[in-house]
């Protein structure tokens, strides 16, 4: 009678068991499949130049831990398309591809850029010369260097998950302001991208309308910063997360990540001196998809020029950024009203570079220059006249 019952207890344990296993296994199974992923391509914009061309040919994801894919590399995206970076913005975004991916997750992204423009034609009604170049404001057509070259490409670390049955928007933020810089006195502009990649679904957006006391103003920098203060003031940093420029009627549209954010408002004068409008800032804490109004009415404000003057080593980049203080909300902050970057030239050698000029409305600045390495902060006070600061990353 013990036995039996005891049989009969293993026998029961038994059942439960396959019948656990069976469920872990259908759960696991049911987990496993395919989602979608799909990639847009968009830009925090610069007024520095009339366009920004860039030709993407291919784009990989990198799929984590063990992978059937070589080197864990997987092609998703085949445009092989020249882009004019300051036609994306204001929200609007240009398709790179979509296609669909196992389910799991993906440790980042690889944007390769193409030796060769596409077959079409530039603002200037002419066809492309240079798979990546700018063209100035004198209708200039320069070509971009990529000092890392087109074999390694861009790798962007971002992770993500694919979600079986699901679709995933990525929008690849690719800021031309940041991402173009200035080599030296040799007439030379380089390409180091700098790109954000945000999943564009359940985020929120700020929206509004830029204007002076005659109406809407065209071709203002609104831009979405972070201000991370720190105890004494020391080391205190401004991260621009994106930017755009307000259209003919003064209007701007901005996709941004949950978080709080400075909107700041800033229209140059594109001019060594002469009035300016603005800045003028706002505090959001932005969440969810919910969209988010931020209005300016700008003062025109007078301006001085200032004269960056940097000595790099071969291979150096360094990023300057003009700083100010602000009041955002009636909260005291710092806000970046400025930026630009410069470069050595190809001879090898250090340069000095004396073209760096910044237009600032007059007043009182933090001027922020860093490389990877070392970083100098400087204080100016700009008047209406040309301002000089000097800066040496060689000693």
């Amino acid at each position: 009678m013990r036995k039996s019952k005891f049989l009969l207890l293993m026998m029961s344990l038994m059942v439960v068991f396959a019948l656990s296993a069976a469920g872990c296994k259908s759960n696991s199974s049911s987990d496993k499949g395919e989602g979608t992923l799909a990639l847009y391509l968009t830009d925090a914009a610069t007024e520095n130049y009339k366009a920004v061309y860039v030709s993407i040919g291919e784009v990989y994801v990198h799929a984590k831990g063990d992978s059937e894919l070589e080197d864990g590399w997987q092609i998703v995206a085949t445009p092989n398309k020249t882009y004019n970076l300051l036609e994306l913005v204001n929200g609007v975004m240009e398709e790179l591809g979509v296609t669909d991916l196992e389910t799991g997750s993906y440790s980042q992204l690889r944007m390769i850029l193409s030796k060769t423009p596409d077959n079409g034609d530039n603002i200037l009604g002419i066809k492309h010369k240079y798979p990546n170049y700018i063209i100035t404001s004198d209708d200039e057509e320069i070509p971009l260097k990529v000092p890392s070259g087109y074999q390694t490409g861009i790798k962007l670390v971002s992770g993500f998950d694919i979600i079986k049955g699901q679709t995933l928007e990525l929008v690849l933020d690719f800021d031309a302001s940041r991402s173009v810089v200035k080599a030296g006195m040799s007439g030379k502009y380089l390409l180091k991208p700098t790109i954000k990649v945000i999943e564009s679904m359940n985020n929120p957006y700020v929206e509004g309308w830029v204007t002076n006391k005659e109406g809407g103003i065209q071709g203002a920098i609104v831009s979405a910063q972070i201000f991370y203060p720190q105890e004494n003031g020391a080391g205190e940093t401004v991260e621009v997360y994106t930017s755009t420029l307000t259209d003919e009627r003064g209007f701007y549209l901005m996709y941004l990540p949950s978080g709080e954010y400075n909107i700041v408002a800033y229209r140059s004068p594109g001019e060594a001196s002469g009035p300016a409008f603005g800045p003028g800032c706002e505090w959001i804490d932005a969440s969810g998809n919910l969209g988010y109004e931020a209005d300016f009415v700008l003062e025109e404000n007078v301006t001085g020029s200032l004269d960056v003057r940097v000595t790099l080593e071969e291979g150096q980049t360094v990023s300057i950024s003009a700083l100010k203080s602000a009041q955002c909300n009636g909260q005291e902050t710092e806000i970046e009203v400025a930026h630009m970057g410069l470069g050595s030239d190809e001879n090898g050698q250090s340069v000095i570079d004396i073209n760096g000029v910044m237009v600032l409305p007059v007043g009182k600045y933090t001027i922020v220059a860093k490389t990877q390495e070392i970083e100098f902060v400087k204080t100016v006070v700009i008047k209406e006249t040309t301002k000089l600061v000097v800066f040496d990353f060689t000693s």
